[in-house]
C-alpha cells in the first residue's frame, strides 16, 4: 500500500472515528481541498454533515465555496461576517479564548462566526480542517525550505497547534469540535510521509491533492490554491486595526 493508499484509508478511519455517537453533524466548509475531502469521505461513508460556510462581506470566498457545495447534495448554511460585526467578534473571540493574540483573533472570527451559524442550525458537533496545511506542507512559507529545515518545521508547527483556542470557541457554542487531521494516526502517518511527497514540483500539499482526486473530487477542487481564511477574508487586516485602537 502506497502512502497515498494509506493516507486515504487513516483519513476515513479518523472521520468514522470522530462521528462515533454524534446525531446533528456540521462541517465548516471553505470550498478547499482540506474541508472538501472530508465531505467527500463522509459521502462516502453514507454520513451527511451540514456544510457551514464563512464569507467576508465581499470577499470571492463565497463564489468559491458554493462551486464546491454544488458538487455535494449536502445542506449549506452561510454566514457573511459584515464590517460592523467585526469588532463584536474579536471581543467574544477574546472572551471565549482568553486571548489578545492577533493572530489568534484573527483565526478566531471566522471560527466563531462559523460556529455561531452551526449552533442556530442546531448543530451539536462539528468537523473542521484543522492540521492539514502543518501535516501536509499547505503554506506557502513552506515552499523555499530544504529537507530538514522542511521535516523539523512541520514537525513543530503540528506540535504547537492551538486547538484548545478552537475548541474554546466551541464549547462556547455548546458545540462538540471534531479534527479528523489531528486524529492521533493520520498525525503519526503525516510526519511519516517524506516531504517529498507533500511539495512536489511546487505544489503543496501534493499527497493529499492525491487523495482527493483518487476519491473522484473534481479538478476545480483539489487543484485548488487557498488562503487561510483570516487572509483570503480580509479578516486579519480589520482585527488589526480594531485591536490597534485597543477595544
Amino acid at each position: 500500500m502506497n502512502y497515498v493508499e494509506k493516507l486515504d484509508a487513516a483519513l476515513e478511519a479518523a472521520v468514522r472515528k470522530s462521528i462515533n455517537d454524534t446525531h446533528s453533524l456540521g462541517l465548516l466548509f471553505s470550498g478547499g481541498l482540506d474541508s472538501s475531502l472530508l465531505a467527500k469521505i463522509c459521502a462516502d461513508i453514507g454520513v451527511q454533515p451540514t456544510l457551514v460556510s464563512v464569507y467576508m462581506e465581499g470577499s470571492r470566498d463565497e463564489s468559491v465555496a458554493r462551486d464546491a457545495a454544488s458538487f455535494f447534495d449536502l445542506e449549506h448554511v452561510e454566514k457573511v461576517i459584515f464590517e460592523d460585526e467585526i469588532e463584536a467578534y474579536v471581543k467574544h473571540v477574546s472572551e471565549a479564548a482568553s486571548t489578545g493574540d492577533i493572530l489568534d483573533i484573527s483565526i478566531g472570527v471566522p471560527l466563531y462566526a462559523g460556529l455561531e451559524t452551526a449552533s442556530f442550525a442546531g448543530l451539536e458537533s462539528v468537523m473542521c480542517g484543522q492540521g492539514a496545511d502543518e501535516l501536509f506542507a499547505g503554506y506557502h512559507r513552506y515552499l523555499n525550505m530544504e529537507v530538514e529545515q522542511l521535516e523539523s518545521e512541520l514537525k513543530k508547527d503540528v506540535e504547537t497547534i492551538n486547538i484548545a483556542r478552537d475548541r474554546s470557541i466551541a464549547s462556547a457554542h455548546g458545540i462538540m469540535l471534531l479534527t479528523p487531521y489531528l486524529d492521533e494516526s493520520v498525525v503519526e502517518l503525516g510526519l511519516q510521509i517524506p516531504v517529498s511527497l507533500k511539495i512536489k514540483s511546487g505544489v503543496r500539499k501534493y499527497v493529499l491533492r492525491e487523495v482527493a482526486k483518487n476519491r473522484g473530487l473534481p479538478k476545480s477542487i483539489w487543484s485548488r490554491e487557498k488562503k487561510a481564511i483570516q487572509y483570503s477574508t480580509g479578516v486579519d487586516k480589520r482585527v488589526k486595526k480594531i485591536i490597534k485602537k485597543g477595544v
